[in-house]
C-alpha cells in the first residue's frame, strides 16, 4: 500500500499546472481528486467504494451504477449557476442509492471535463470514476456540504 506522501507527489508529478485547468495524465484507481466539494475517486468494475467517518462507514458496488443518465449536473448546487457539470466522451451512472454523499459513476471513454463557475475545470483521462460530496458536519445526519 502507497504512503499519502508517496500518493500525492505521483499526483503532483502528473498533474497539469495551468491554474485554469486541473488534468491528471494518468488516473490510477484509488487516486483522488477534488473540485470545491466534490472528489473524484479513480475506481473499477466490482470495486466495493467505502466511505469512512467517525460515526459510520458507507460501502456500494461500483457495479450497482448501472442506470444511465443523461443529466450532467453531477450533483446539486445551493447557488443558481453554481453547477459541477461534466461534458467530453463521458457516460454517466446513478444507482439506486439514498446516500446524499455519493453522486455517481463516470466512464469516461476518451477525455472529459468537469467544469464550475467558481473552481479550476478539472480533465480525466479514460477510466471509471465515482463522484461523491464532502459532507457537511455542522447537521447532525448525513448530509452533503452545497457550494
Amino acid at each position: 500500500m502507497n504512503s499519502a506522501i508517496k500518493i500525492h507527489e505521483e499526483v503532483i508529478k502528473n498533474a497539469n499546472t495551468d491554474s485554469n485547468i486541473r488534468s491528471i495524465s494518468e488516473f490510477k484507481i484509488g487516486l483522488l481528486g477534488r473540485q470545491g466539494d466534490i472528489y473524484i475517486h479513480g475506481v473499477k468494475n466490482g470495486q466495493e467504494f467505502s466511505l469512512s467517518f467517525p460515526d459510520q462507514n458507507i460501502s456500494v458496488n461500483v457495479d450497482d451504477f448501472n442506470i444511465p443518465s443523461t443529466n450532467t449536473q453531477l450533483v446539486s448546487g445551493s447557488t443558481k449557476g453554481s453547477r459541477h457539470v461534466v461534458a467530453g466522451n463521458v457516460k454517466i451512472f446513478r444507482a439506486f442509492n439514498d446516500n446524499p454523499l455519493i453522486s455517481c459513476l463516470l466512464e469516461v471513454k476518451d477525455k472529459a471535463t468537469i467544469t464550475h463557475p467558481s473552481h479550476a475545470h478539472f480533465q480525466l483521462p479514460s477510466g471509471k470514476y465515482m463522484i461523491t460530496q464532502q459532507r457537511d458536519y455542522a447537521v447532525e445526519e448525513l448530509k452533503a456540504v452545497r457550494d
